[in-house]
């Protein structure tokens, strides 16, 4: 049966399919399968496979799959006694080679005893691997990757042996090995193009260096003479010179250049060396400055011929590019005939004046008439006489390069100009017409030397700059594709005639549409042929053609390639310099290892490997009776330990790392699928101890990184959960854990504010959750280790930002901690020392969901002195931003945080009234009745033993003569400015103070000097409404004239009939004008610390 299968192995994959479907049906539970012996067929075969190299992919899948139904037949103790040898196969055929590996492989090179052996070291289980040679695991496609990879996760179902083995291995060659340091990583192992053949970065303006470069890579007979060289280096030589160095370095550097481009599996590579060394005339390049494709032909190729030269080797230029001319002069009125031979890599023909290339190229043989003055010397004869003087071919070489000149310069313009004419090319070009031969027996028959087309440089733009890409045919075959080399784009393209024509002749484009100038007009094609390839058909046979791409084998899959291309290059030309071919096999393994570790196939399947050992435990918890329960075995704990550790791994070190775009990770349970936030927190519920597996990864750089640099919301909000998931546990890393969070909210490790909504988030949690029995309380014991002090500076700084920021959940939160934490702390060292407090928060803070309390720590001095700041104005900053957070909420934690910052508090109480009355005289104009008069309000009504302070200071003595100053400046004209408006809303506020407070009305009725100024007040409004233009509301205006508003008229008699009741009331008893004056001035004296 198999070795029907394996002569028909497209016909294998529904044979699979039914015959897996059929155990796993029917037989699974029975006796009829015999799941040992079976599993161990599938093993041998698979280590067949492994030994030679190779798989069918239809057989390999379906190996695979019919070896996950045995496996789930097998008991625990037949499981175990495979499990070693099966990872070990699966670990082979499914994972590319690691770096770490790699750096065994090239160390025990170094060392002279490499057998091609690696062994891992990894903690707890070593996993033993086969000697296995850098190039691609057996499972090329998604589907056999997809099928070893649940086969691997049935393996490890609910074993901790077998788990803690797969995830060492996977820790040690993928996690560790990420080196992922910052977040919205960018795949760079994008797939290679289709065609098979690698790209060239342009590194500015390095095209015209691209475009050469391919079509020169593309001559394979010339690419695999030039790897197959082996210089000496010219230092080793007597006749050593600088010039020699150089030609040796630049050998080289192209060397490995044409080695990257023959053997490599990146979407293109980087020909950085190539940039740092290689010279036009006698220069530097600089990639930021174009030059001309056939300057760098012709000294690339001139560099190249001259270092094999200098070696003694036979030069592959000369061989495959070289030509000769023969300069001729033939005299006419004497048999005699003279000529000299020179070498050329290319022929240049002009472009002006000519039509076709057959034209130009009969001109450029055409020959002058030497006669006259001009007459030609014969030395045979001793006399002038008159000859024609020609160039011809006198050799042609294999491949032929044809420059068309198209660009010259103006010198009356002095400017370079470029010719855009039209040009035509055949794609087969006789070249005998242009021979010394040819031309000499023009009127007999003489052999063709036919030129097939090879390749064309297009130049498209003008002479000032413009951009250069190649067209490539691929072999010498009738029916051989065409190839666009563009930078670091190839792409197969259909070049048909007319498609020729187009692309390459230039000349005229008939008429286009003018998007710019929105009209239609005429112009030439400024994208046009500058160099021809040709290669000769005779000499270019198509075996020798196809030499250099025997190492291409097309994979036959119809299923998307995982590791390789399209086009498997995995043997490289056995020609290759040994040193050239360990680099690209470095690059190619990496490149495959970074293509596995950014797959959806390998992301998916830590997520299913944790998933599968999760739903075992989850069940063992649940049918032992859960939290009230027995818990789990030991045993069963190891296996959690180490799904959450691997769980956490993967987490921290790859899946949260890669951009958003090329991951599909669930981290929050926000769709049907299981998401990782779900796994870890049902798993840290089963036992606390395992809640150190997650707490281990979050060092404070890491909590730092995710909490205020991570630009991915879900991710912080995954990392904040699982925190405050994990620190409400009796685990051995809470505390650290909780010091860390403090120790981050430090000015000098913040980076970011705008994305530290989930930290503030985590802070709050911390501080709402139920404990249990026996921790100390999480939050409140670090408020004098810094942490209200740091808050409070991240509250004031974001300030600075937009409302809509402000207001935003998190920093609601934010602004709720720093009030809540505040309120709960001791504030007797800043309260009047002949007034103990009498605070209605009492001395200590009772724990949240339960019985427990702790004494209040004192209030941190440095965010003290942070509210001090700025003359109070910081304070009154942190309860504007509370108060505008919570105006949707309808609560009211800024006015409890005013009445607990000001209890008793002479310095804060004074430096409070300061800014409200500054702001009444100089702030925001519509913030005044939405903020300073509420805030006013607060700060009035408090009962303690400096309320009658309080309202005396802000009447008659805060920031220059209080809010009876701004009346009393406007009335009598003494203002600087028109201050109308904020007289009146001065004025409003203390009459509808004296209407709802009664220590507000006592203090005033029971002093003269205010109740005059407050008579002069009504007594302005009065006449100043009178004569005022009317208005709506004085509320949202920013300017200082006064409206006649019905809200105002209101006002005004509403004062008059309070003052007429002071006039018939008998003075209160509490306080005279003196005393309260005098209490004014004493109590706000600075306060001793």
């Amino acid at each position: 049966m198999r070795s029907m299968m394996e002569s028909n192995a497209e016909v294998a994959e529904e044979i699979f399919s039914f015959t897996s479907d059929l155990f796993d049906q029917f037989y699974i539970e029975s006796n009829y399968i015999d799941g040992k012996n079976r599993i161990m067929d599938m093993i041998e075969w698979l280590e067949a496979r492994i030994a030679a190299k190779e798989a069918n992919e239809f057989l390999l899948k379906g190996h695979l799959e019919l070896a996950l139904v045995f496996v789930k037949s097998l008991t625990k103790t037949e499981l175990l006694h495979i499990s070693d040898r099966l990872l070990k196969i699966l670990n082979e055929i499914i994972f590319p080679v690691s770096p770490l590996d790699r750096k065994t492989m090239r160390e025990a090179r170094a060392s002279g005893c490499d057998n091609g052996a690696i062994e891992s070291v990894a903690g707890g289980g070593d996993t033993p691997m086969s000697p296995r040679k850098l190039g691609s695991p057996l499972c090329d496609t998604q589907a056999s990757v997809h099928a070893a990879m649940n086969l691997l996760v049935e393996m490890t179902k609910g074993i901790p042996e077998s788990f803690q083995q797969l995830a060492a291995l996977l820790k040690r060659n993928w996690h560790s090995q990420a080196n992922l340091e910052r977040f919205d990583v960018v795949p760079t192992s994008q797939r290679k193009s289709k065609t098979g053949y690698v790209g060239l970065k342009n590194g500015g303006a390095t095209c015209y260096l691209n475009a050469v470069v391919q079509q020169l890579f593309m001559i394979h007979p010339m690419k695999n003479a030039l790897l197959s060289g082996q210089l000496s280096d010219p230092k080793s030589r007597q006749n050593n010179s600088a010039d020699k160095q150089y030609r040796y370095k630049i050998f080289n550097i192209f060397q490995r250049l044409i080695g990257h481009l023959s053997s490599s599996e990146q979407t293109f590579f980087v020909p950085r060396q190539f940039w740092d060394h290689v010279k036009l005339c006698g220069q530097h390049i600089n990639v930021r400055d174009q030059q001309d494709a056939m300057e760098f032909y012709s000294q690339i190729v001139d560099t190249l011929d001259e270092a094999m030269k200098d070696d003694g080797e036979p030069s592959a230029i000369q061989e495959f590019l070289g030509g000769t001319f023969s300069d001729q002069k033939i005299c006419k009125d004497c048999p005699h005939r003279y000529s000299r031979e020179e070498a050329f890599t290319s022929i240049s023909v002009d472009v002006r004046s000519q039509h076709s290339l057959q034209e130009s190229l009969n001109q450029f043989v055409k020959g002058d008439l030497l006669d006259g003055e001009n007459s030609y010397y014969c030395e045979t004869c001793d006399t002038k006489v008159a000859a024609i003087k020609r160039l011809c071919i006198a050799k042609l070489p294999p491949y032929l390069c044809i420059q068309l000149k198209r660009f010259d310069y103006d010198w009356e313009r002095e400017e370079s100009i470029k010719f855009n004419d039209y040009f035509e090319f055949p794609r087969v070009l006789n070249m005998a017409p242009f021979t010394e031969a040819g031309i000499d027996n023009s009127e007999t028959e003489v052999s063709q030397n036919n030129y097939r087309l090879k390749g064309v440089v297009v130049h498209s733009g003008q002479a000032s700059g413009g951009h250069y890409y190649s067209f490539v045919r691929e072999t010498a075959e009738p029916n051989s594709k065409w190839l666009k080399f563009d930078d670091c784009e190839v792409s197969e393209i259909d070049l048909s005639d007319e498609q020729l024509a187009g692309e390459c002749f230039g000349g005229d484009q008939g008429e286009f549409w003018d998007g710019r100038r929105n009209q239609s007009r005429r112009g030439r094609r400024w994208w046009n042929a500058y160099l021809l390839f040709y290669e000769s058909i005779e000499e270019s046979s198509i075996q020798n053609l196809s030499q250099g791409l025997s190492d291409i084998s097309v994979n036959s899959s119809t299923s998307e390639s995982f590791c390789v291309p399209a086009v498997d290059r995995r043997q490289m030309p056995v020609t290759m310099p040994s040193h050239i071919k360990q680099e690209v096999e470095q690059q190619n393994a990496e490149m495959r290892h970074q293509r596995m570790m950014f797959s959806q196939e390998f992301i998916d399947f830590h997520i299913n490997l944790v998933h599968a050992s999760y739903e075992k435990i989850r069940e063992e918890w649940r049918r032992n009776g859960g939290n009230k329960g027995t818990g789990i075995r030991q045993e069963t704990k190891q296996l959690a330990k180490w799904a959450l550790d691997l769980g956490m791994s993967f987490v921290v070190n790859i899946a949260s790392k890669l951009h958003q775009q090329y991951r599909k990770v669930n981290f929050l349970q926000n769709t049907e699928d299981i998401s990782w936030l779900t796994i870890i927190k049902e798993l840290v519920v089963t036992d606390d101890y395992l809640a150190d597996s997650v707490l281990k990864y979050f060092t404070p750089e890491v909590l730092r990184q995710y909490l205020f640099v991570c630009p991915n919301e879900d991710i912080r909000l995954f990392v904040a959960k699982i925190l405050a998931v994990c620190c409400q546990k009796n685990c051995k890393l809470r505390e650290r854990c909780m010091q860390d969070l403090v120790s981050i909210s430090s000015p000098d490790n913040r980076s970011n504010v705008h994305v530290s909504e989930q930290y503030f988030l985590i802070l709050d949690l911390l501080l709402r959750f139920p404990l249990q029995e026996g921790l100390a309380p999480p939050l409140y014991i670090y408020i004098d280790h810094g942490l209200l002090f740091n808050l409070t500076s991240l509250a004031l700084q974001s300030e600075r930002y937009q409302s809509s920021y402000r207001q935003s959940a998190g920093m609601a939160k934010l602004y709720s901690l720093v009030a809540t934490l505040s309120r709960h702390c001791n504030m007797s060292r800043y309260t009047m020392p002949d007034h103990p407090s009498n605070s209605p928060y009492g001395k200590n803070i009772k724990m949240p969901n339960s019985e427990e309390v702790m004494e209040k720590p004192y209030f941190d001095p440095e965010a003290m002195k942070l509210f001090e700041d700025d003359k109070g104005a910081n304070c009154t900053t942190i309860i504007r931003l509370i108060r505008d957070s919570e105006l949707k909420k309808q609560t009211d934690i800024a006015f409890e945080f005013t009445k607990f910052i000001l209890f008793n508090n002479r310095k804060m109480s004074k430096l409070i009234a300061d800014d409200i009355v500054w702001n009444f005289v100089f702030g925001n104009t519509p913030d005044i009745p939405t903020f300073w008069t509420h805030l006013l309000a607060c700060y009035c009504v408090l009962d303690d033993a400096l309320q009658h302070a309080r309202i005396m200071f802000i009447l008659r003595n805060a920031h220059e003569n209080g809010l009876l100053g701004i009346i009393e400046k406007t009335v009598r004209g003494l203002s600087n400015s028109n201050t109308g408006t904020r007289a009146y809303q001065a004025l409003k506020l203390i009459i509808k103070l004296m209407a709802s407070e009664d220590a507000v009305r006592r203090a005033i009725y029971n002093n003269e000097e205010i109740l005059r100024s407050l008579k002069e007040g009504l007594k302005w409004l009065k006449m100043s409404l009178a004569e005022a233009p009317s208005g709506h509301s004085h509320d949202h205006t920013q300017g200082y004239e006064l409206m006649r508003t019905a809200s105002a008229e209101r006002i005004c008699d509403m004062g008059h009939d309070l003052l007429d009741t002071a006039a018939t009331s008998e003075p209160d008893t509490v306080s005279s004008t003196t005393s309260g004056t005098s209490e004014s001035s004493s109590r706000y004296e600075p306060a001793s610390q």
